[in-house]
């Protein structure tokens, strides 16, 4: 393939501008193909991706004068991107498929969309995905199939990342989502769940319940997640009061102990302070390594005076008028929080090469 020519250019921006105007649309654009992709996309709730407020992780290709989109990166798809509760991610709306936005600031969607036509061909797609894969079973059939492959492979790997009985959880759990997001899209599609955003939050009770599906039994995933919800990024509340949800990883209770033995020891890391961060847990390997990061001295090269203190872990989310000492020891006393997370959690998972 060469560089696209100024005439390959042009085309383009003819499809942009009709797309704009919502005119000569399917001589610009490949509808049925997009709107294929707009179903399948809506039934797994992928938003890290053109349908959320980071429109991201597509391609437009464009063919002799005709547009169609091509989707990658569905690591985050069935709701693990910006979609809060598990019941958001069951009863995600088929008619506003969109996250953090309006659905006219993406006219890919909202003039197709407006086509009555196009709609209707669009729930069409859906209902055959519901059919032939949902309701006739393929769907259970297929984690089925593939939780036989590898299962005994899970339950002996020595470097995995969870237990085997939590992965069991997390295929029971992926199984039970699935179906029951299949449940609401037939129900938008027949007209007993409310299908777009502003229907469902009037007529919250006509929602497919989400019972007591927990979708952090899907595992951890940026910083982890807290009860039925995705942190950060994800649309939940990160709740850890450590840098980046670390504290969902590593033992929190254990970082907290040697802050506390730290700061008492008025910052020197002597040999009796190393003797007591090894009698609560900490290996040799990580005393060592947080003694060289700072030069046998926690807080820098001058004393901790009596104005100055180190941030408790447990205290972070506290009032912002809290006193908490020099700007300088405030950011050491995050850097090794940051450290003492790193260390501990590559301690858990090290794996064996």
């Amino acid at each position: 393939m060469g560089k696209g020519t100024e005439s390959d250019f042009q085309r383009v921006i003819k499809a942009l501008k009709a797309l704009s105007e919502g005119k000569e649309l399917e001589t610009y654009f490949d509808i049925d193909q997009i709107l294929r992709y707009l179903a399948t996309h809506t039934i797994v709730v992928n938003l890290d991706s053109y349908n959320s407020s980071m429109a991201q992780n597509y391609y437009i290709y464009e063919h002799q004068g005709q547009i169609t989109i091509l989707p990658w990166d569905y690591n985050l798809a069935w709701g693990g991107f910006q979609s809060g509760k598990a019941s958001s991610v069951i009863n995600f709306p088929i008619d506003t498929p969109v996250s953090a936005i309006e659905i006219s600031s993406r006219p890919l969607i909202e003039k197709l969309f407006a086509n009555t036509e196009y709609l209707e061909r669009y729930h069409s797609y859906l209902q055959q995905m519901i059919d032939h894969y949902f309701i006739n079973g393929k769907f259970e059939e297929k984690i089925n199939t593939l939780d036989a492959l590898i299962s005994d492979y899970v339950k002996t790997d020595a470097t995995a990342f969870c237990t085997f009985e939590e992965y069991k959880i997390a295929v029971s759990t992926f199984t039970t989502l699935g179906n029951l997001r299949a449940q609401s899209v037939q129900g938008q599609l027949d007209g007993t769940v409310p299908s777009t955003t502003a229907e469902q939050n009037e007529n919250v009770e006509q929602l497919i319940s989400a019972g007591d599906l927990n979708l952090s039994n899907l595992g951890n995933m940026m910083g982890g997640r807290e009860g039925d919800e995705f942190p950060g990024i994800m649309g939940g509340t990160d709740k850890s009061p450590f840098p980046g949800g670390m504290s969902n990883d590593v033992d929190a209770e254990l970082m907290s102990k040697a802050m506390d033995i730290l700061r008492q020891a008025n910052g020197e890391i002597t040999d009796d302070i190393k003797k007591s961060l090894a009698s609560i847990g900490l290996t040799t390997q990580q005393i060592v390594q947080i003694t060289a990061m700072t030069g046998g001295r926690f807080g820098g090269t001058e004393p901790l005076g009596q104005n100055k203190s180190i941030p408790n872990p447990k205290d972070m989310g506290a009032s912002a008028n809290q006193s908490i000492g020099s700007n300088n020891l405030i950011f050491l006393g995050v850097l090794l929080i940051i450290l003492l997370a790193a260390l501990i959690f590559v301690s858990r998972f090290k794996k064996s090469y």
